[in-house]
């Protein structure tokens, strides 16, 4: 995929859906000022948009997939999408062959009716093993653990005490800290770009309720050990929490470290956790690091504008 030096009919179409799911968008670039100006925001935005495409991996087209007979386990994902990458993750680390399937959720593709067949909740990851089909990340995480011989066991325990501390983690985890970390990325970046005015006391709001799920990961979950509940090495529950901490990578550097320098254990367990899978832990969040400029491009076009 080439670099956005210009605008070109791919970029304008991922630009197109990304008017489409920020109508703020089109307000925006008709009160940037000159025409010179609006010529370099749109080119902002285009590079947003080839950001969010991704970079070119062996995806599959998702009306292609049934044809493909090669693989039997599908991943249906969008590498934007934290608990997308914690799958992933885990299936490069353990070795697990896999064909991903591309769901780009800004162009509403886990609405269509192909997908709606393997995912009724219309969400994503996914996942098709021969006819067998499977959503919600942590049941996924759960089941790639247990049928691929491969797996290393610290990933998900067979001991039943250590298993069920892992679980206790992944069921705390939706309620608390994802709840923290979309509520910040919504009030800070996705709501206003959807036109939802930000203010100051909901961006306060949600950064207080994230940090309250920080502070439990820094004082309880950490408390024992490197990783979560005391062990030495990574589980599933340290890939799936350590990947919605890395959405924070949308947010600015300044409210990025304001958010996390307090918490140094949190900090350092991230690392951990990037260094025991890597190179695989910066391969699949690549995408993730290069829309960040993008969307804080657009961001600070739009707050200018205001």
């Amino acid at each position: 995929m080439s670099k956005i030096m210009s605008i070109t009919t791919t970029h304008s179409f991922t630009f197109l859906s990304l008017k489409h799911h920020f109508p703020k968008l089109n307000a925006t670039i008709t009160s940037v000022g000159s025409s010179k100006r609006r010529t370099n925001f749109v080119k902002t935005i285009a590079f947003s948009a080839n950001s969010l495409d991704g970079i070119e991996k062996s995806s599959k087209d998702l009306k292609s997939f049934k044809t493909e007979k090669n693989m039997s386990l599908k991943i249906f994902c969008d590498r934007m999408s934290q608990p997308s990458r914690a799958i992933i993750i885990f299936c490069k680390v353990n070795k697990i062959d896999f064909e991903e399937v591309t769901i780009d959720i800004f162009k509403n593709q886990q609405q269509s009716p192909e997908y709606k067949a393997i995912n009724p909740m219309a969400q994503v990851p996914a996942i098709l093993d021969g006819d067998f089909s499977l959503f919600e990340s942590h049941a996924i995480l759960k089941y790639l653990s247990c049928k691929f011989p491969g797996v290393a066991s610290h990933w998900y325990p067979s001991d039943l005490i250590e298993r069920s501390k892992v679980n206790s983690v992944l069921d705390w985890h939706h309620g608390n800290l994802r709840r923290g970390s979309v509520g910040v990325l919504v009030s800070t970046i996705f709501g206003p770009l959807k036109g939802v005015p930000s203010s100051p006391q909901a961006i306060e709001d949600s950064e207080k309720a994230l940090a309250k799920s920080l502070s439990v990961i820094e004082e309880y979950w950490l408390k024992d050990g490197p990783f979560l509940v005391g062990r030495s090495q990574p589980s599933i529950a340290d890939l799936s929490l350590v990947c919605e901490v890395m959405e924070l990578e949308l947010l600015d550097k300044k409210q990025h470290e304001r958010i996390l320098s307090p918490f140094k254990k949190v900090v350092k367990w991230v690392e951990d956790t990037r260094s025991a899978t890597a190179p695989y832990f910066d391969e699949v969040h690549e995408k993730l690091f290069k829309s960040k400029i993008g969307f804080q491009e657009i961001l600070q076009h739009y707050l200018e504008t205001m």
